[in-house]
């Protein structure tokens, strides 16, 4: 196989490099959008089930929550807000005010643009997430973000997940 490095074909691939950034430019939102489902989906799961990983709630805890009128269960779901601020894209901010913590909580999303790259962050704004996703010697860690392994798992998923989406576009509709 012998491949020739003309002018022209270095034209058409600049081009279709220019065309395939723009595509991807055009819908960055949607593959945002697309990924958060994913990550959302996964974080959901993660609270739906209490785990895997979690300990049970101390028995000081579980007297807090009579107290406060709320249930046994589920774990880290009192009202449901530090779920929320992990799972609904463009929840805001909202006001929490439970027994003695009272602060404000949601999440939000930022975009930072340079030419050729767009990056988008979300974020929660709860400060009780790095507590009890890390533990603080007392509260035992229980995880809701994808850790380790975990990670290429979600972000494998999240690439199948595009592959639909960007399925680019094709010069002259073929380059097989």
């Amino acid at each position: 196989m012998k491949i020739t490095v003309t002018e022209q074909s270095t034209a058409n691939l600049n081009g279709f490099v220019e065309m395939v950034d723009n595509f991807a430019k055009d819908k960055h939102e949607e593959i945002f959008d697309l990924a958060f489902q994913v990550y959302g989906s996964f974080v959901g799961q993660t609270f739906h089930v209490e785990g895997p990983r979690w300990s049970h709630l101390a028995d000081m805890t579980l007297d807090e929550r009579a107290d406060l009128g709320f249930p046994s269960g589920p774990i880290l779901q009192r009202t449901g807000t530090l779920m929320r601020t992990l799972t609904e894209l463009g929840m805001g901010t909202e006001r929490y005010e439970v027994g003695p913590d009272s602060f404000n909580t949601g999440n939000k999303l930022t975009t930072e643009s340079t030419p050729g790259h767009t990056t988008m962050k979300f974020g929660t704004l709860d400060p009780r997430f790095l507590q009890h996703q890390l533990g603080d010697g007392v509260t035992p860690p229980r995880p809701m973000v994808p850790e380790g392994g975990e990670q290429q798992t979600v972000l494998n998923q999240i690439d199948m997940a595009l592959g639909a989406l960007l399925d680019p576009p094709r010069p002259n509709g073929d380059w097989e």
